[in-house]
C-alpha cells in the first residue's frame, strides 16, 4: 500500500484494476472472471476483455520471426532426437521444485515436450545447441520481468495425438504459438474454439481459456511456444 501510495493523488482511476486484482491475490474478495471460461491459477486481472485469439501483428517482430523458423529446422531437429532422460514426477505449480529448471521432456496424451527456457531459466546445453534461435527470441518482447519467469517451449504432436489444455498463472500473459517448418496445420482449442495454426505463422492466445493442440494429420507436427505481455 506504502508502495502504491505516491501514484494515488493523479493516478487513483487508473490503479483501480491493480487493487482490485491485488484484492483477489490476496483473497481479500473475490473476483468473478470477465468470461466463464477464463481460468487463472495465480494473478487474475479484471477488465482485460474476452478475446481468446489476439492478430500476431500485435506483437512487435512475431511475424518476421515466424518467417525465420525454417533456419532454425536441424537444429531444432536435433533437440528432439537427443536421448530423453526419464521423465520427473510433475511438481506442483508453486512448490520450489517447479521454480527449478528441469532437462525431462514431459509427455501428455502422445506428445512430448522440450523446455527451451522454464521459469526464465535457459535449460542445459539449450544456448550452445540453438544460438540463432536463441538469438532470435532475444529480440522479441518477451517477458523479461524479475519474479515471474517467463517460458519458451518446443512441442511435438506425433500424428493423431493431442495436448490436453493448459492454463496459465495469469490472464496478463500471452501465449504465442508459432508453427515450426513442415510441419502440417495444427488445431488450437482454446475456450471452446477452434482455430488452425498453418505452418510458418504465428498465433497469441490468451492463456487463461486454456490453450489445447491437436495434430489430426498424417505426419508429426511442432510448435514453439512462449510469453508474451497481453
Amino acid at each position: 500500500e506504502a508502495a502504491l501510495q505516491p501514484f494515488r493523488a493523479s493516478n487513483a482511476g487508473a490503479l483501480a484494476r491493480v487493487d482490485a486484482a491485488v484484492a483477489g491475490y490476496l483473497l481479500e474478495r473475490t473476483l468473478p472472471a470477465d468470461d466463464p471460461r477464463q481460468r487463472a491459477s495465480f494473478l487474475f486481472l479484471p477488465s482485460l476483455g474476452v478475446e481468446t485469439v489476439f492478430d500476431a501483428s500485435t506483437i512487435k517482430g512475431l511475424a518476421d520471426f515466424s518467417a525465420r523458423m525454417d533456419e532454425f529446422g536441424t537444429a531444432v531437429d536435433a533437440m528432439f532426437e537427443a536421448p530423453s532422460p526419464e521423465a520427473a514426477p510433475k511438481p506442483g505449480p508453486f512448490s520450489m521444485t517447479a521454480l527449478a529448471p528441469g532437462t525431462a521432456p514431459a509427455t501428455l496424451q502422445g506428445a512430448r515436450t522440450v523446455f527451451v527456457c522454464q521459469r526464465g531459466n535457459f535449460m542445459k546445453d539449450v544456448r550452445s545447441r540453438l544460438p540463432e534461435l536463441i538469438a532470435a527470441l532475444d529480440s522479441l518482447p518477451l517477458m523479461r520481468v524479475g519474479g515471474y519467469g517467463e517460458n519458451v517451449s518446443l512441442d511435438e504432436l506425433p500424428t493423431g495425438t493431442s495436448k490436453a489444455a493448459e492454463y496459465g498463472r495469469s490472464n496478463a500473459i500471452c501465449r504465442a504459438l508459432v508453427a515450426c517448418p513442415g510441419t502440417p496445420p495444427i488445431t488450437v482449442n482454446i475456450g471452446g474454439e477452434r482455430h488452425v495454426l498453418e505452418p510458418g505463422r504465428a498465433m497469441v492466445c490468451e492463456q487463461s481459456f486454456g490453450i489445447g493442440l491437436e495434430n489430426a494429420s498424417n505426419k508429426a507436427a511442432r510448435v514453439l511456444s512462449m510469453d508474451v505481455w497481453n
